[in-house]
């Protein structure tokens, strides 16, 4: 009987000892997880262009303001409103000829029926090929504009990351130049020396 109470208290002993070892390696983990995304936040913050990056990508001007080129901004934002307006036109002018087609077309299919109706978006006159070329004129100007309009976009995007790239290069003017007279030996001639003049450029 004795036997039986050490051998389970033994058996207690080594449970209690696994189960603290498993704790404190599940501790040890979440200490080395939370000590990764410190560092890596810490890491970003002091990624300057990583940051101007996310925040052009977010909000176009995000990152000019991070950089605290505030001058930029009526720049980027006339830009893209003017390309997005003009956009919206060409947009509005493709889908009036692209329907102005399809009316004209069900007309022409509907005359001498009793379907028979009068187009209203252009005169029954028009030439179909008339309103063929404009739809696809204004089709391809409105897509150009929104090519135009994303390039601005990754413009903006680029802009802020080179700067903040370039932000941290000493890019003053202190240049200086200093001249000084200098002995210098002679290699050809053993145990002789020369007077030179000596140029220092710094920068």
């Amino acid at each position: 009987m004795i036997y039986r109470i050490i051998l389970v208290f033994l058996l207690s002993i080594n449970l209690l000892k696994y189960s603290s070892a498993q704790t404190d390696s599940t501790q040890l983990k979440n200490t080395e997880e939370k000590k990764r995304f410190s560092e890596r936040m810490e890491s970003f913050k002091t990624n300057k262009p990583l940051q101007a990056s996310l925040l052009s990508l977010a909000v176009p001007g995000g990152g000019q303001v991070y950089n605290k080129q505030y001058w930029k901004l009526p720049i980027f934002y006339g830009a893209l409103g003017s390309i997005a307006f003009t956009f919206d036109i060409f947009n509005k002018k493709y889908q009036k000829y692209k329907d102005g087609l399809i009316e004209h077309q069900n007309y022409i299919a509907a005359l001498g029926t009793d379907s028979a109706f009068f187009p209203v978006l252009f005169p029954p006159e028009t030439e179909e090929n008339l309103l063929t070329v404009s739809k696809d004129k204004f089709r391809r100007n409105r897509d150009l504009s929104g090519l135009i309009f994303l390039a601005v976009y990754a413009l903006n995007i680029i802009d802020a990351t080179v700067y903040a790239h370039l932000s941290d290069f000493d890019v003053s003017d202190d240049l200086s130049i200093k001249f000084s007279p200098e002995i210098m030996p002679l290699y050809a001639v053993k145990n002789k020396n020369t007077v030179g003049l000596c140029i220092t450029l710094k920068f």
